[in-house]
């Protein structure tokens, strides 16, 4: 018997640690399709993930509860609000089913709610939220008793409601007094087992008896979404106060139901201070307008109602702990430091209180103080990934890297998406030479946060992967709050010229020079960046201004140079180059551009000669022997110039012109035959649109008497072009050939409104 119960034992423990491993690998995976942002994949893992926890833990554990927001926040990258908000619900139900009491744990969850109907333009929900979150910040504010059930609609969990009170069947039985306490002990009843619509109605009873026993923690707990049923209790509160002005009390319960009804802050405010003007030595009034003013930002005077407050009860634990957070808020951590000891003295078990002296003790730079603290509210709260943030930041700040590690490493594994862990976590891999985790960690970061530090870091990492268009965004957002910065206005100018964004590239570098005239780095760059606009006169002018700072520079000599032969400026050109050789520099590119330059001005014996040079650089170079084929052409050596354009398009099967050029070339030569094969195959590359090859292709037709093919491409033309008046000149010779004289003399008639020169050329026409 003993040995099958320790079996089953040893089962039950290998099954757990099992599903322990599986889900720590599935996880793993998860994370993999969230880095490569394949989220339907991670939710997948994830729900599978969630189901082996129900089965080891069971579907209430407050472990799911991680998971479900992972979930939730998985469905609002893919933007299925429906499927997010399903599972932050199932979320709060676990939070609801282990009685949370920590109001943080709702509020973050309801914040994550709110933002998904923010997207959703959802006003109504919004509003509703928003009263809840209200709800949550004035307990957390007032530290009162936190119902579960005050703080969602949730189904009560209470099946058995009891029945409606019957005030009459009271009256008989007892006095006035005795009924209305027997009404509050009914509601405060109906409030711990979450049956509200009940205690709203005793507590109404109990008014219209005795409105001077009212218990002031029942309206601060309140159901806020039963806004009607407090509605009737504010105005149930005015009639007594206008009944009679001499009663006061009613001025605190009229404040707290004008601030659950969101009426103005004035209003609140002022029934407030009318009730502690009559009961100055009352706690309740002061520590409500400190919520209040504290709520409002206006942290003067929020602190002036806690201090009151102190001087009726040092012992306050609100006053104490509110003043603490007022004085964080305010940057005054050294005198925060009393308060929250003052407050751990009153509560040992309260972990925001050691939380906040970490916290205070990490700003003063009393690291080592800040360290013990943290580790004490960990001993509270195990589970707090903030504090275990700042545990980590301060171990970083004495130099204790591995326990920073640890400590951020578990912050992290409490919230996976606080990316000021994961940016902190960068940093110490990156000082340990751990780079590729660095990275990890870096660009985990920057999802989740928008930091400028990390801007700056993450930004530089992806410029020198050569990522530059996903640097752009992070370096530009750092540039907006340091303008100034020379080395990622740099950086900018560099991305921008790689990315072809040439107008910012302009705009970058000229800020630059506005620091730094003197540069001509920057003055070259935006030469650059105005020659691929194919805007040369500026790209001109910029190379000119470089110039200026070293009139040797070779490069910029030939940039110039072949920038003026794009602006047929030969003769300045061929300065340049000239220059460029003077000065030492010799290439295949200098030679090339001068033989153009001689070719421009018509020097052919020179530009062949520099183009012949350039040959010795690279014999089989295509666009030399072009540039040969051209000049060959100028200068009426026909066959030398196919021998050339050959060349170039057995390297180049594409190109229109050389076809053209060829053509030409052997037509002048008088071999039409051989010109209409290279015409036809030009026309094709020009998809049969270009004019002048149409025309030629028609002459070589022409000549060689074949006079339909003739006619049918100088008809071809007038489709194009019905104005070209060398192609009906051809067609009169065309159509004369042919024998059609009717046709011949109706393109004599259109000739002589075209272009009358031509109409005279032709016997056929002026007789």
């Amino acid at each position: 018997m003993k040995k099958n119960i320790l079996l089953i034992s040893f089962l039950c423990i290998f099954g757990i640690v099992i599903n322990q491993e599986t889900i720590l690998q599935k996880t793993n995976l998860a994370k993999s399709y969230i880095e490569a942002e394949l989220y339907e994949d991670a939710i997948v893992v994830y729900k599978n993930i969630l189901n082996f926890q129900k089965k080891i833990l069971g579907s209430e554990n407050i472990e799911l509860e991680n998971t479900l927001f992972t979930i939730s926040d998985l469905y609002l990258l893919e933007n299925k609000f429906d499927s997010s908000k399903i599972y932050l619900n199932k979320a709060l139900k676990i939070q609801y089913y282990n009685f949370i009491i920590n109001q943080k744990r709702y509020l973050g969850t309801y914040n994550k709610l709110k933002s998904i109907y923010i997207l959703e333009n959802d006003s109504t929900k919004i509003n509703e939220l928003d009263s809840l979150i209200n709800i949550l910040e004035d307990i957390e504010n007032d530290s009162t008793y936190i119902n579960l059930d005050t703080l969602f609609n949730y189904p009560s969990i209470i099946t058995n409601t009891p029945t409606e009170i019957d005030s009459t069947a009271l009256v008989s039985e007892y006095t006035k007094n005795d009924q209305a306490i027997e009404f509050i002990n009914s509601a405060e009843s109906y409030i711990n087992t979450g049956l509200y619509t009940e205690s709203i109605r005793a507590f109404n009873s109990a008014i219209e008896l005795n409105a001077g026993i009212i218990d002031l923690n029942y309206l601060l707990n309140i159901n806020y979404g039963d806004s009607a049923q407090i509605n009737n209790l504010y105005h149930n509160f005015q009639s007594i106060n206008d009944y009679d002005s001499t009663i006061t009390r009613e001025n605190i319960f009229l404040g707290i139901l004008s601030d659950k009804l969101n009426k103005p802050k004035t209003e609140i405010i002022n029934y407030l201070k009318k009730y502690i003007d009559t009961f100055p030595n009352d706690k309740k009034g002061f520590s409500y307008l400190g919520n209040i003013f504290f709520e409002l930002e206006d942290y003067l005077s929020s602190m002036h109602y806690f201090h009151r407050l102190l001087l009726i009860d040092d012992d306050d634990f609100n006053a104490n702990y509110n003043l603490g957070r007022l004085l964080i808020q305010l940057n005054d951590y050294s005198n925060a430091i009393p308060l929250f000891n003052k407050t751990y003295e009153l509560d040992s078990n309260h972990f925001e209180s050691k939380h906040y002296l970490g916290y205070c003790y990490y700003n003063t730079m009393e690291y080592k103080k800040a360290i013990n603290e943290f580790t004490h509210a960990l001993l509270l709260d195990s589970k707090n990934a903030e504090t275990y943030y700042y545990l980590g930041k301060s171990y970083i700040a004495i130099d204790k890297n591995k326990q920073a590690l640890e400590a951020l490493s578990m912050s992290i594994k409490l919230d996976p998406f606080n990316g000021n862990a994961h940016f902190e976590l960068g940093k110490i891999y990156e000082q340990i030479l751990k780079i590729n985790l660095a990275i990890d960690e870096y660009r985990l970061a920057y999802k989740y946060i928008d930091n400028h530090e990390l801007n700056y870091i993450y930004g530089k990492i992806l410029y020198r992967e050569q990522k530059y268009r996903k640097a752009l965004l992070p370096l530009r957002k750092f540039i907006i709050f340091e303008p100034e910065n020379t080395e990622i206005l740099e950086i900018l100018g560099e991305i921008f010229l790689k990315e072809k964004r040439f107008t910012e590239s302009i705009d970058t570098y000229n800020r630059l020079i506005e620091k730094f005239p003197d540069n001509e780095f920057y003055y070259s760059n935006i030469a650059i960046s105005y020659y691929e606009l194919n805007n040369f006169l500026a790209a001109k002018k910029y190379y000119q201004k470089v110039l200026t700072f070293n009139e040797e520079n070779t490069e910029i000599l030939f940039k110039l140079g072949s920038i003026s032969n794009l602006l047929y400026d030969y003769k300045k050109s061929e300065e340049y180059l000239l220059e460029s050789i003077y000065c030492g520099f010799t290439s295949k590119e200098i030679l090339f551009e001068l033989g153009i330059a001689y070719g421009g001005q018509k020097k052919y014996l020179q530009a062949l000669l520099s183009l012949k040079e350039a040959l010795k650089y690279s014999l089989e170079d295509p666009v030399l022997h072009y540039q040969l084929g051209i000049i060959y052409n100028e200068m009426g050596i026909f066959d030398l110039a196919i021998d050339e354009f050959i060349q170039y398009i057995d390297q180049d099967e594409n190109d229109p012109i050389s076809f053209r050029l060829l053509g030409d070339c052997y037509a002048q030569l008088n071999e039409f035959e051989q010109s209409i094969i290279y015409y036809r195959k030009a026309l094709e590359l020009y998809n049969y649109e270009d004019i002048k090859t149409i025309y030629n292709l028609g002459l070589s037709y022409f000549e060689i008497s074949d006079n339909i093919n003739a006619a049918k491409y100088f008809k071809s033309i007038l489709k194009i072009n019905y104005d070209y008046s060398k192609a009906h000149h051809m067609l009169v010779q065309t159509y004369l050939n042919l024998g059609k004289f009717r046709e011949a003399k109706k393109e004599c008639d259109i000739l002589f409104m075209l272009d009358t020169s031509l109409y005279n050329s032709l016997d056929y026409c002026i007789n």
